[in-house]
């Protein structure tokens, strides 16, 4: 680490940082939740979500590459459902959607052509 406040020489140190992997900072894990399946993509707009024997209600969160929500949709798909997720009136780019509950998540990348 290298700093100066532009007044005095310039001056050097190591930081050293430890993160506990067993340690979840954020409160919710991210995990495979491999029984949703999202198609097609890349979409022209409108996009499915199969949920395969999901257990509970999950919400979607879909944002664009600089973080703004462009879609919320709380306590949307639930077992064995298919539930289609429309972008038509976003622009053409690449969208992360986030498939969440109250304990796991996963995100997604979809991209609009």
């Amino acid at each position: 680490y290298v700093t100066s406040n532009g007044v005095c020489d310039a001056d050097t140190s190591t930081v050293l940082l430890f993160v506990n992997p067993d340690c979840d900072y954020l409160g919710l894990m991210e995990t495979d939740l491999g029984f949703f399946e999202l198609y097609p993509n890349p979409t022209n707009g409108a996009f499915s979500i199969q949920a395969n024997d999901a257990e509970g209600f999950f919400s979607v969160e879909v944002t664009d590459l600089n973080g703004r929500i462009v879609s919320t949709l709380k306590n949307f798909i639930t077992a064995n459902e298919i539930k289609s997720v429309d972008l038509s009136l976003s622009e053409n780019g690449v969208y992360f959607v986030k498939i969440y509950n109250n304990n796991v998540f996963k995100t997604y990348r979809v991209v609009k052509n």
